[in-house]
């Protein structure tokens, strides 16, 4: 009897969790994909469809139930035809990530002593997702940002500078020639949430920033900031819905960091 409770208690949790945000999702419909019921077809036929390996063709994940009585982990989400399909390496990356790796997925692309000499600079992926077509999508969008910043793709139908056209114009306006050395980072917002309870996780509410991190310092240690690195993170930030609208890499990225947030919350609970 208790068992049965529970699984009620949780059920009603669910739905009411997810309705408080429906109205912001699209008419898609949602899909329940068992992740025990995949293994199980996959060991039965000895090998695994299509529909095994794109999850049901969930395309926007927005819960994770884990079902102790089964020992079985549901993901839950919409299944829109127009959309590109997750799959199961993607489910599993970022479960892999949190429970294993105990950390977020990431890729950087940072500068070594040699690269003013090669011009190549080296990609570190962390969290177990090197070699996964989850990791090399991060990659995809990392590259996708710096070139934003490069000028070399333009955006400024959304009224958004690139960093040069912004250093350049700072330098033509104020003759500053200070060297600043930085990155920019796609994060989840501080406000973005997933809610864990009662064996559910659900992403509540996901929001992407555009963040810098000065990687140089100044005198004596101190503190450098720049105003234009600032004011370029900040406008990507505020166009950063419409303009993924526009770029599949970051349509991807928002599904890819919904997965983590997810696989997190499980592991949390």
């Amino acid at each position: 009897k208790m068992r049965i409770f529970s699984k009620y208690r949780f059920l009603i949790f669910l739905f009411f969790f997810v309705a408080s945000f429906s109205s912001q999702l699209s008419a898609a419909p949602f899909m329940a994909y068992s992740l025990k019921e995949a293994e199980k077809m996959i060991k039965t036929s000895g090998r695994s469809n299509d529909q095994v390996l794109e999850v049901g063709g969930i395309t926007n994940p927005v819960a994770m139930v884990y079902d102790e009585s089964r020992e079985d982990l549901i993901l839950i989400g919409q299944a829109n035809p127009d959309e590109r399909k997750i799959t199961l390496d993607d489910v599993t990356t970022a479960l892999r990530c949190a429970f294993i790796h105990n950390t977020c997925p990431e890729v950087s692309i940072d500068k070594t002593p040699e690269t003013q000499k090669t011009e190549k600079q080296v990609v570190t992926f962390k969290g177990g997702i090197a070699d996964t077509q989850y990791g090399m999508d991060l990659l995809e969008a990392d590259i996708l940002l710096k070139n934003i910043g490069l000028g070399r793709v333009r955006v400024d139908t959304w009224e958004v500078e690139s960093y040069v056209d912004m250093c350049v114009k700072n330098w033509e306006d104020t003759g500053n020639e200070d060297y600043v050395e930085n990155r920019f980072w796609f994060l989840p917002d501080e406000n973005s949430t997933v809610g864990a309870r009662q064996g559910v996780s659900v992403v509540k509410n996901l929001k992407v920033d555009v963040e810098m991190e000065i990687m140089n310092t100044g005198k004596n240690g101190q503190k450098v900031t720049d105003q234009v690195c600032a004011q370029f993170s900040s406008a990507l930030t505020k166009s950063y819905s419409d303009i993924s609208m526009e770029f599949s890499q970051l349509k991807r990225l928002d599904v890819l960091f919904k997965l983590a947030g997810l696989a997190e919350g499980i592991c949390d609970l």
